[in-house]
């Protein structure tokens, strides 16, 4: 049996779609190719599979309501449950 988690952001090539232009509005003015956390990095869905635990850590703090932090874009509620849904 394979553990994986319950949630995952991209199941198929239309999540990448519309992940990754929310990724570039909300997260990569502080999540450049240069953080600690990069995103930057991932242009295709393939590239994001490739690296799951980071951008499930993304995911998750994004469940939590910790990132964006509060100096960072606005993400609306509806912006928000489209992202982690």
């Amino acid at each position: 049996m394979t553990n994986t988690p319950p949630y995952h952001p991209l199941k198929d090539a239309s999540d990448a779609t519309l992940t990754l232009p929310r990724v570039n509005q909300y997260c990569l003015d502080c999540h450049d190719a240069d953080s600690d956390v990069p995103l930057a990095s991932a242009t295709t869905l393939a590239e994001m599979r490739g690296d799951r635990e980071t951008w499930m850590r993304a995911l998750a703090q994004v469940r939590l309501g910790t990132m964006p932090p509060e100096d960072g874009p606005t993400m609306s509620p509806d912006a928000r449950r489209r992202l982690v849904d």
